[in-house]
């Protein structure tokens, strides 16, 4: 085919983890044309499982504070809107290792989904707020709110989990909330959640929803009012 090819897809590895002593960090793509940040649903489950320390919060579309599961359309050919097949049916929020010039801690979200083949993508709304900018030429990406420049990555688009680990969707274990003893995490042969539920697990979150058509598309901007 007469046209350039390159498959290296530009990506900055992020630090997650409210501090060094749970840091993690792992390939986030920056440069996907997406409208939100987005991962795939067993990849995400597999970090939650074994790295919880980083876990915000998390939270399905089925728990008792139901959300509407966002389809992803443009991405996946959908016929039965009543299934989750195509769709965003979790969130997860992470702690990061970034503080903005204000000192305030920077907190990243991904809707996730099984069908969403890359593992993680940071959408354009971040990349707004961040105020961020994707230098291909110096090969560095520039966030002014965080007053941090990344060093990009070029690869393939991320998918799958990683070589060397086996795990099931049964597998996962759903991270507890953070108490102000510390994070009510225990894993042991004898842990069940008998009287666990998901109400319980994290507080109801009270989110306000603004929509913006001013630029001919949609432009939706979600905040935790806590």
């Amino acid at each position: 085919m007469p046209l350039d090819l390159d498959n290296g897809l530009p990506a900055i590895e992020v630090r997650f983890g409210s501090n060094t002593n749970d840091e993690t960090c792992f390939l986030c793509h920056v440069d996907s044309c997406a409208a939100m940040n987005t991962g795939n649903l067993l990849m995400h489950e597999w970090i939650m499982t074994t790295y919880p320390g980083i876990v915000c919060s998390y939270e399905k579309f089925d728990d008792e504070n139901p959300f509407e599961p966002l389809s992803l359309a443009c991405a996946v050919s959908i016929e039965d809107l009543t299934a989750t097949y195509g769709q965003l049916t979790s969130v997860v929020t992470y702690h990061t290792q970034y503080r903005d010039k204000k000192g305030a801690s920077i907190k990243l979200s991904f809707g996730l989904g099984a069908e969403v083949a890359v593992n993680a993508i940071i959408g354009l709304p971040t990349l707004r707020k961040w105020k961020a900018s994707i230098d291909i030429g110096n090969d560095i990406f520039v966030s002014t709110l965080l007053d941090l420049s990344f060093p990009l990555f070029y690869q393939g688009a991320d998918s799958g989990l990683p070589s060397t680990v086996t795990f099931k969707k049964e597998d996962f274990v759903r991270p507890r909330p953070i108490t102000k003893v510390g994070r009510a995490f225990v894993v042991q042969t004898d842990d069940i959640s008998t009287g666990i539920t998901d109400a319980s697990r994290f507080d109801a979150a009270i989110i306000a929803s603004v929509e913006d058509m001013s630029r001919g598309y949609l432009q939706r901007k979600v905040e935790d009012k806590e």
